[in-house]
This record gives structure tokens, sequence and C-alpha cells, in this order.
């Protein structure tokens, strides 16, 4: 049976065992402080699509993947953006009782086989994250051992995907008591199947869905989940959006914990709830999760469930009053912002394979270089025009985790921040290696193939040329990461 659109928009009626081989560019993501980071503590903020029910998108509306690949292809200039290019896209599960034609079942591997595990697989072959969302949209009450089953059985498949993420509930309705006692009664719930996924999957990023369709925030400032790698689900239509209470809940609780938008969107309409345009919501919404660094999937990737992206002939929906240029427009303009494996721009790319290599600065054009062609423990570390000695060159070796020393041709020696320290202005030297985290490097995609390089001991900083500079013998420092062309290098042979 089709289900009807309505039925699973979310926020309907408030006024919703396979390892695989880690890539680069969808790396695990941590969460520190308000923000959700990648392993080198960049800042990440993802942005992309939901799917509906992935079902009902398989038998109903052409297939997954084909789906998938409209909503990736790159050379679509529908809208006024040349492609598509989301980050992470959301994989809503309906559960059994709601007229899908087919939900997971426990006892049974069917779902997995013939659905999910090939779904998660082809979002990676597009390095693409992916939310694995228990769909319901009822009180967390509903079925709450069906629920514990689900995420035994998913965290056990998943626990080594590391593009996957999990989405526990998505719209626990508890509408009723204070703000408090919906939260205190959704967490609970909440805390137990937490501790579920994590029996199994300790890395995989969790999103916590929240009471009143996703939308009460302010109680989780004071009880939040115990646990790690959690960020919270907030789901905000334009009817939502023209609350002053609402617009104030996510931008103070965002100053405080990561947040996660899986649910967005606007059409032109008689439904208040959805009835919105880019200039009076979906523009201002786009700022204020920029400026607060909440990471965010639209409501939704279809021609019929509400609202839609796609017009019944699969063209997209543009317009003042439409989401669907202004998405791909928007996923288009921050394509290179705070992706995996990079800080504000680039990122995404291939970590470097053990190999000799010169290294050399975006700004300058000259290389890494051991001074004086020295081989004592302490000489500087400094730029200079290549010349093809082996004080210029430089071999990679990954110590595990993708964490390389850097070790001179020349001498033999490693290339090392001074004194272990973290400060800026720290001296680069070579010495001989002993395997601190001050002699690993990690090396983060930026664009065009250079990178950032990054001690492990020190993940905010990065090996720099002072002062910007251009000249021969500029000395290479440690330096907060800003960003700059003196502190992307790229790899090549000598």
């Amino acid at each position: 049976m089709k289900i009807l659109p309505s039925l699973f928009r979310a926020a309907t009626l408030s006024l919703a065992l396979g390892a695989t081989i880690a890539s680069a560019a969808v790396p695990w993501l941590t969460t520190s402080g308000n923000q959700i980071r990648d392993p080198n503590g960049n800042r990440v903020i993802l942005r992309g699509i939901s799917l509906i029910d992935l079902s009902a998108q398989q038998v109903n509306y052409g297939g997954i993947n084909s789906l998938i690949d409209r909503i990736t292809n790159k050379n679509d200039t529908q809208g006024s953006s040349p492609g598509w290019y989301p980050k992470v896209l959301r994989l809503p599960c309906v559960p059994p009782g709601y007229g899908m034609p087919s939900s997971w079942q426990p006892g049974s591997d069917t779902y997995y086989n013939n659905i999910l595990r090939p779904t998660v697989d082809y979002c990676k072959s597009k390095d693409v994250y992916c939310i694995i969302d228990l769909h319901y949209i009822e009180n967390i009450s509903i079925n709450p051992t069906y629920v514990n089953q689900f995420w035994t059985y998913m965290a056990q498949h998943f626990a080594n995907d590391t593009n996957v993420i999990f989405e526990l509930f998505n719209e626990p309705i508890n509408n009723s008591g204070t703000d408090d006692q919906k939260w205190a009664t959704v967490r609970s719930y909440m805390q137990t199947w937490y501790n579920t996924v994590r029996t199994y999957a300790p890395n995989n990023l969790i999103l916590v869905g929240t009471p009143v369709w996703s939308q009460v925030l302010t109680p989780i400032l004071n009880n939040p989940i115990s646990g790690n790698r959690v960020a919270y689900v907030v789901h905000t239509y334009p009817a939502h959006w023209a609350s002053q209470y609402n617009r104030n809940q996510i931008t103070s609780v965002a100053n405080s914990i990561p947040l996660f938008m899986t649910e967005w969107g606007f059409t032109q309409t008689s439904d208040s709830l959805l009835n919105g345009s880019i200039s009076t919501y979906g523009q201002p919404l786009m700022n204020t999760l920029d400026q607060y660094g909440i990471s965010w999937t639209c409501w939704v990737a279809n021609t019929e469930w509400a609202p839609p992206m796609f017009y019944s002939n699969w063209s997209l929906r543009v317009g003042p009053n439409e989401m669907g240029g202004f998405v791909k427009d928007t996923l288009y303009a921050k394509r290179n912002d705070n992706q995996p494996g990079g800080s504000g721009g680039g990122g995404g790319g291939t970590t470097p394979a053990n190999g000799t290599f010169k290294l050399t600065n975006r700004n300058s054009g000259k290389v890494l270089d051991v001074s004086g062609n020295g081989t004592a423990n302490g000489t500087q570390v400094l730029q200079w025009t290549y010349g093809g000695g082996n004080n210029q060159k430089w071999t990679l070796q990954d110590r595990g985790s993708s964490q390389f020393s850097i070790m001179g041709v020349a001498s033999g020696k490693a290339l090392d921040v001074n004194n272990y320290s973290s400060a800026n202005g720290t001296k680069i030297q070579i010495w001989t290696y002993s395997g601190g985290n001050n002699q690993k490097w990690t090396f983060a995609a930026t664009s065009s193939g250079y990178y950032r390089v990054t001690p492990v001991h020190a993940t905010g900083s990065c090996l720099e040329i002072s002062g910007n500079s251009t000249a021969d013998g500029a000395v290479a420092q440690l330096w907060s990461y800003l960003g700059s062309n003196s502190q992307q290098w790229s790899l090549s042979a000598p």
C-alpha cells in the first residue's frame, strides 16, 4: 500500500555484520564542546538531504541508487549551480505497521542485505555520510523492545562503518507536562538505547531526538545524555521558525552542545506548517545554522512526500517559494566549508601513502629544507628553493591511524616540534625519532592537492612558514591553523 505523503513528513501534527574500509573522505566523527569534529580536530558541519523511507523509495520511486545518483550528480545544472554536493544523506527506516513495502524485522537479515547494507555502501562509494534514522513519529514508549532490538542489530552490523551515523528515534511526540518532564521521559529511553549502541559500536556519532516532534531543547543543557559522540536533534519548519521562542532555543542551546537539524524544508502550500520562502525562512535559517555550526539534512528528496524538492517528472523545484533549487545551490556554495579533513575550506581528500617526497609550500613555491644540510639534533627546518639535495627530501612512514613520521633523507632524523610545545611560534627542527606525538603528523587535504600538516600532540596547530614569507631561509614553525597558503603543503616526487 502506498503511504499518504503527509503521514511521514516530519512534525506532522505540531505547530519526525560487515566491516568496511575507512575512507579519508568520511572519517570517524566526534564531538567536543558544541562542535562536531574530525580526527584532526577540525570543526565539521555536515550538510545534506533526507530521503523518504528506504523501502518506499526502492519500490515506488525508481530505486534508491538512482535517487542517490541524482542528488550527487556534479553535472546537474538545474537551479543556479552546476551540480550537487551533499556530504550527508539521511536514510529513514520506517518500522513495521505503517504501510511501507518492507521494514527491518527482528531475527531476519533480509532488510539489511537487500536495503540497508547496499545503501550504506553506495553512500560510502560517493564519499558521503549516511544517517540510519529509525523513523518513528510517536510517543517514545510506543515499542521500546523493538527499538532496542533494532539498535542492537544495527550497532553490531555498522560498528566499523566510518560513514554511518545513528539517529535513535526520529520524532518523540511526548508533548504533555513541563519541558523538563517531557525531556526526562524521552531522555530515560534515549539513554538506554545509547547504551545499547555503545555496547557494540564505540565510534559512531549518535543523534538523540528531543520532545514535541524534536523541538524542545533547553532542558538538555542541565540533563544531557551520559556519553560521548552525541549530538541532539532539532526539526524546524516555517511555522516553528516564526516563533521567537523556538529560534532562541536553537541559538542558546547551540552555544553549548552540538545540534543536528535532521529536518527542515518549505514549499508554497496552504499548509501553514510548511508554507515558506527563501527570503522569510530558507536563507535566515541557513544563516543561523552556519553561524552556530549546526549540521543539517533537509526534508525531503521526493515528488510527493512533503515538502517535495522535485516535481512529478523529477525536475527540480526552483523559485523563491521552493526548496529544491535553494538546497542544491546552498550545498554547492558550501561544498568546501567545514568538510572533514579541512578547516573552513577544502577537505575530504585522500591521506598520502608511505614514500619519499619533497614538501612544497603553497604560498612560496619553495620546499621544506634542513638548514645547512645539517644532521645534528635541533637543526632548524626552513624553506629554500628546490635544488635536489637530500636535505630537501622527506620519507613519510605511517605509524598507525594515518599518523606519519616525516624523516629527513639526509639526516635520518624526524621532523620534530621543539620540546613538545604547542605554543605559536615553536621551532620546527630535526631530532632522533623516539615515537613522540610531537614527531607524528597528520595530513588533511585542503584543495588542489595541498594539505594541512598537523602534529598529533597539537591538533589545532600546523606546520607553517613564518610571516607568510616567500624568501629563502624563512623558518618553519608551529602556528594555529588559519587556512592561509603558508600553512599548506603539496607532496610530490623529488
